[in-house]
């Protein structure tokens, strides 16, 4: 199953409505990991963030992604353009 869970946050970045986007997966496995669940999901793919970001371009100002690995993702700097 695809993790597919993201977040709205006032907290990230001073004055900004920040899409936070957990993008899944990650081989690292640090055991200081603050999202451990995410370690064995399917990756997030490019529709689905596309998708998730198209949803709350009205409102938010800033995007975040994190982990799992956000770097992971062949798609990544594709996404951010």
């Amino acid at each position: 199953m695809t993790y597919s869970y993201t977040d709205i946050s006032l907290g990230e970045y001073p004055g900004e409505i920040s899409l936070i986007i957990y993008t899944g997966s990650c081989v690292c496995a640090c055991p200081w990991c603050f999202n451990p669940l995410l370690l064995d999901k399917k990756p997030l793919s490019y529709k689905q963030m596309k998708d998730v970001i198209d949803e709350h371009l009205g409102f938010i100002t800033s995007g975040v992604f994190s982990g799992g690995e956000p770097l992971m993702h062949p798609f990544l700097i594709k996404i951010i353009k």
